[in-house]
């Protein structure tokens, strides 16, 4: 499946027709999707899932996901590193776990196919303790040299994958702001060498917090990628309008850097936890003595704000949710406060919202 992506020329004039269109109104947000302004542009809106699996899901996973209105399987092959100033990524093809696995990617992609789905590919470091990667950094040019060295061959061994199972999208980073801002040489660099092997497109995921804005290479990509985490209301358990003022706070800053870079916007990570605090800090993970009742219904807000604040925009490429299972995960223990929208009422404002995109 190939995706289809607004040219620049075009995509600036979309943008400045928006502009115009915006002057003497205001930015609320449509109360249905409007699909039509996004395809008449000629956009193919991703509407993707990070699909996790331990083991090969039976068909009614993928099934189901279809079902949903994506558009793509998001799959997440990871890259460990000790500590944010060890100098050393160690990966491996032939990981156990399915969906990061190459083997467990060709085979997705060829079962994706088949139902009409693309592939994107977001490589993602993990630091033993969880650790935060943008603090990832060195006190020596050589230890940077070093991970940069290190990086690169992780980077490259995606971007090989990708081109070959026939990826539409490669996430070149993800939440490594240190790296970024310091040494922004490198990534130009690899960047290049990334387009050698492989001629999808490329985006980096930015954390929305002091990254995004701060990106000196998004010349270099197709497409802006925000890690969509905003915070969005500091009271437990806003309603839906105090979501929508929330979102106001931040729309005027993503529509200037697509203005500004000319390129459309693609969140390449956005998900909510079903608790009260999801709103005030969306990206917080469970503690292991953590003892929090489930809150459907904010996350199903949660997810309407941000579609009735972008969905419409012809600037917004689309979004990957974080994230799904195979029915049966023995990680499904758990889910009614995870990240995950299945078997949830935002499962339904998904469809909704998705199924009305393909519509």
């Amino acid at each position: 499946m190939v995706m289809t992506s607004l040219p620049f020329i075009g995509f600036a004039v979309a943008l400045l027709a928006l502009s115009a269109c915006e002057v003497g109104r205001s930015d609320s947000p449509s109360p249905e999707p409007s699909a039509s302004i996004t395809q008449g542009l000629g956009v193919e809106r991703i509407q993707a899932v990070v699909f996790d699996a331990r083991r090969a899901p039976g068909d009614s996973a993928l099934h189901a996901i279809h079902e949903l209105g994506a558009t793509h399987l998001a799959l997440v092959s990871f890259g460990f590193q000790e500590a944010a100033d060890s100098p050393s990524i160690r990966f491996s093809p032939d990981a156990r776990w399915f969906s990061e696995s190459a083997d467990g990617a060709r085979a997705l992609a060829e079962r994706a196919g088949e139902l009409g789905m693309g592939i994107i590919v977001k490589p993602q470091i993990w630091i033993r303790g969880g650790a935060w990667t943008a603090d990832i950094g060195f006190d020596s040019d050589a230890d940077w040299i070093s991970w940069e060295n290190d990086y690169r061959s992780y980077i490259i061994h995606a971007a090989r994958l990708a081109a070959e199972i026939g990826a539409d999208i490669l996430i070149v980073g993800t939440e490594l702001s240190n790296s970024v801002q310091q040494r922004p040489t490198f990534w130009r660099r690899l960047i290049e060498d990334v387009r050698q092997v492989y001629d999808g497109k490329l985006t980096y995921g930015a954390n929305w917090h002091d990254d995004y804005l701060e990106v000196p290479f998004w010349d270099a990509l197709d497409m802006v990628g925000v890690q969509a985490y905003f915070p969005l209301a500091s009271i437990p358990a806003p309603d839906l309008s105090t979501i929508l003022a929330g979102w106001d706070n931040h729309l005027s800053d993503v529509r200037a850097l697509a203005a500004r870079h000319q390129r459309p916007i693609l969140f390449t990570e956005l998900g909510y936890r079903s608790v009260p605090y999801a709103a005030d800090e969306p990206w917080r993970w469970a503690s292991r003595d953590e003892r929090v009742e489930p809150d459907y219904r904010l996350q199903a807000d949660l997810y309407r704000g941000f579609f009735e604040t972008f969905w419409h925009r012809p600037w917004f490429d689309g979004a990957i949710i974080w994230k799904f299972y195979p029915e049966g995960d023995r990680r499904g223990r758990g889910r009614e406060v995870d990240f995950t929208p299945q078997g949830k009422p935002a499962e339904e404002v998904l469809r909704t919202w998705f199924t009305a995109t393909a519509g």
